[in-house]
Formats: C-alpha cells, sequence, structure tokens
C-alpha cells in the first residue's frame, strides 16, 4: 500500500512549489489565497478551510471527503502557523473518528459472523 504515501508525497512536493502570494483571512476558520502553482498558473480567491481539511478547487471537491489534504491547503499549512493549527487538528480529529468507525464494523461484523455461524450450526 505504498501508493497513498507515493501520492501524498507528491502533493507534499507540489505545495512545496505552490508560491503564495497573497493570504486573507477571512473569518477564525476560513483564508482565500492567490496563488501561482507549481506549473507557473496563477489561481486567485481560492477558498481555504483548513478546519475541515477542504480547499474547493475542482479535485478536492471529489478527493476531499476521501482523506486527501490537497496542495494548496499544505501549501497555507507551510506558512501560517495557524492554519497548520487547524489542519493538524482536523486530521487527528477526522482519524478518531474514522478509528472510531472501525471498531464500530469490526463489532457488527463480529455478530453477523456469529449469528452466520448458529444459523450453519442448524
Amino acid at each position: 500500500m505504498s501508493l497513498p504515501q507515493t501520492e501524498s508525497r507528491t502533493r507534499q512536493e507540489r505545495a512545496e512549489n505552490v508560491t503564495i502570494l497573497d493570504s486573507r483571512r477571512i473569518s477564525e476558520d476560513v483564508w482565500e489565497i492567490d496563488v501561482t502553482n507549481e506549473s507557473g498558473h496563477t489561481r486567485e480567491n481560492l477558498t481555504i478551510i483548513p478546519g475541515r481539511i477542504y480547499s474547493p478547487t475542482k479535485d478536492m471537491q471529489h478527493r476531499g471527503p476521501k482523506g486527501i489534504v490537497g496542495k494548496y491547503i499544505r501549501a497555507l499549512a507551510m506558512i501560517d502557523q495557524e492554519a497548520y493549527d487547524q489542519l493538524l487538528s482536523a486530521i487527528r480529529d477526522r482519524r478518531d473518528r474514522i478509528q472510531g468507525e472501525i471498531s464500530d464494523l469490526k463489532e457488527e461484523e463480529a455478530n453477523l459472523m456469529q449469528a452466520q455461524a448458529d444459523l450453519n450450526g442448524l
């Protein structure tokens, strides 16, 4: 399962090549940034919400809920301590929720396996 690490490293490498031209704090939880991406293209007014592990770029709209942290939010976290702290906290919270869900699913699976074994014993 090295693919997710490779993808993560690649996103981090791309984030390191993003130049943030301007960052504006819109609210306690929301930033807006203007950047030059790793391809040299300028992107303006990107909304970044570190506490939700979210940035509304096209790829992140579909992949963000799957635990992927995009290059723009990573780039902001590299230059802004509060964004970094919010992102890290959000990652920890989401991982804790996922671990709880895994535990619940394992219990449910064990119950179903027991019911199946009981039925097979009839």
